[in-house]
């Protein structure tokens, strides 16, 4: 049974985040701790109305962000999701405190015990394929929304659900 569920696709990809050829790292830092990075990406459609439902039926929902400024990043997920505010958990953690080989499954397993979460109740819901995989480290479900960054699946994870939208997952869930 599913009893949690870790939104990590629920607003808009800018582009997908590589580290420049030429300029580095410090690119990547001053593009991402860049205010209009987090304030120029709306919502997918439907997402309101589904983490809604969702919550109605009792599931526990959470979103979770990397970022370099989580001050910041936290205050615009309050506002922009300010709706869903009084059952959604917003957790954001500083880009570089969990940057190892297996940081992406470690803040996932911080989150389980913050919160109490049982992983094989918890499905996680990414566009990335490397959090798909962190989900899978953990113990969680992966599901995969679709956006146009996103690339095919890998055949290692060819039976990882995938949905073109939030509505589209809200209703396999429901329904499953």
């Amino acid at each position: 049974m599913i009893g949690s569920v870790v939104w990590v696709a629920i607003r808009r990809s800018k582009r997908p985040i590589w580290t420049d050829p030429e300029h580095g790292k410090e690119m990547d830092r001053d593009f991402c701790a860049d205010q209009k990075f987090f304030r120029d990406r709306p919502l997918y459609p439907g997402v309101i109305e589904s983490l809604k439902e969702l919550n109605e039926r009792g599931y526990r929902q959470f979103t979770m962000s990397a970022t370099f400024d989580v001050e910041a990043k936290k205050a615009y997920l309050e506002d922009v999701l300010a709706p869903v505010a009084d059952f959604l958990t917003i957790e954001c953690v500083e880009h570089g405190e969990f940057m190892h080989d297996t940081a992406k499954r470690d803040s996932l397993v911080a989150c389980y015990q913050k919160y109490g979460l049982l992983p094989e109740e918890t499905i996680l819901v990414d566009d990335r394929i490397y959090n798909l995989h962190a989900a899978i480290d953990s113990g969680a479900r992966p599901v995969r929304m679709r956006c146009e960054f996103t690339t095919d699946l890998t055949g290692d994870l060819s039976l990882v659900p995938e949905f073109p939208s939030v509505p589209a997952f809200r209703d396999w869930l429901i329904g499953s």
